[in-house]
């Protein structure tokens, strides 16, 4: 599918600290390349520009979709993009074989991965799993971080089978009662399943001892080092985006489907409400959205070390920083 840029209308403005001299100046164009296609989880964005909160930091914002994490932590390495979503153990991964990306700040802070069933599978924790087929795709990042929910819970791995399949294929094997579950993203495969008028459950990873950062926002280092204070305005802008579609889901929903007229709203709304859900989860007491949790970093390194084969001498502090943090 051809990948698609968006540009909004900022609409309205509103005041914010060191904002007057971000307008007094010629808007800085700025790039956001999505972790993947245009969709619910992405509405702070699309609703922060249309309300003018990178207008009113001086920013002139492109939005581009994405085909995944490490395709956007590629983009930020080769400057084809300014800034670029990407959950952290992607960002990890790249970095480590030389892509030059670092996160200044954390917008998922738990891991979007769960495991989904049909309610009337019986299965409602993960001990139920015992005995059951579970839906995987060999390769993926979910099915590598399986083997640390087996050993995090002491589950019988043996008495779990697990059935290969495309990624697309795992739902309908579900509805089908092919597999008794899969393994899949929280704001995805459970919304597909409610779709077709099957109530899902739903065992987050974060749930059962499995945490790392679903999504962060990276920015080459030079970025870092030249425009300081472009980064510092691109992450409050950020942060007051999402604080604006935890409080106005429905308004966020509604500004993608504006840009997008062939998504449908009520799906995009379920997927807002599923993103703001785990925005909330990764909060950090006592910090403000957008916060780089140095305990929460030092665990996903560790899972990325041991299950996804992560070798790097770098420490988990060299892949973000919080000195753009917004307080």
């Amino acid at each position: 599918m051809k990948r698609r840029t968006f540009t909004l209308a900022a609409a309205t403005s509103a005041a914010l600290i060191g904002a007057r001299d971000a307008r007094a100046q010629a808007p800085t164009p700025a790039s956001i390349r999505l972790n993947w296609y245009l969709g619910g989880s992405h509405g702070a964005f699309v609703l922060g520009k249309e309300r003018g909160f990178y207008k009113d930091e001086g920013i002139d914002l492109t939005i581009n979709e994405g085909r995944g994490s490490v395709r956007s932590v590629q983009l930020i390495d080769s400057r084809e993009d300014v800034f670029a979503m990407a959950d952290a153990g992607s960002l990890m991964l790249g970095a480590a074989r030389g892509a030059k990306a670092k996160a200044v700040m954390t917008v998922v802070g738990v891991s979007s991965f769960c495991v989904v069933a049909r309610k009337d599978s019986g299965i409602t924790s993960i001990k139920d799993l015992q005995g059951k087929r579970l839906a995987v795709t060999a390769g993926d990042a979910l099915t590598a971080l399986w083997p640390a929910v087996v050993a995090a819970n002491k589950l019988d791995g043996n008495s779990i089978r697990l059935v290969m399949m495309d990624a697309a294929a795992k739902v309908p094997a579900v509805l089908e009662k092919q597999v008794d579950a899969l393994l899949g993203g929280i704001s995805d495969q459970p919304n597909l399943m409610r779709q077709r008028n099957v109530d899902p459950v739903v065992i987050p990873f974060y749930d059962v001892g499995v945490n790392t950062i679903g999504m962060a926002i990276v920015t080459h280092p030079e970025t870092i080092e030249k425009q300081p204070e472009l980064v510092r305005r691109f992450v409050r802008a950020t942060t007051r985006s999402y604080e604006a579609t935890l409080a106005e889901p429905a308004a966020a929903a509604a500004a993608v489907k504006r840009l997008k007229a062939d998504l449908v709203e009520t799906t995009l709304l379920a997927e807002v409400n599923d993103s703001n859900a785990s925005t909330r989860q990764g909060l950090t007491p006592g910090k403000r959205l957008g916060w780089n949790d140095p305990a929460s970093w030092q665990q996903t390194f560790e899972l990325m070390r041991d299950y996804r084969e992560l070798k790097t001498d770098m420490p988990p502090t060299a892949f973000y920083t919080n000195d753009f943090a917004a307080t």
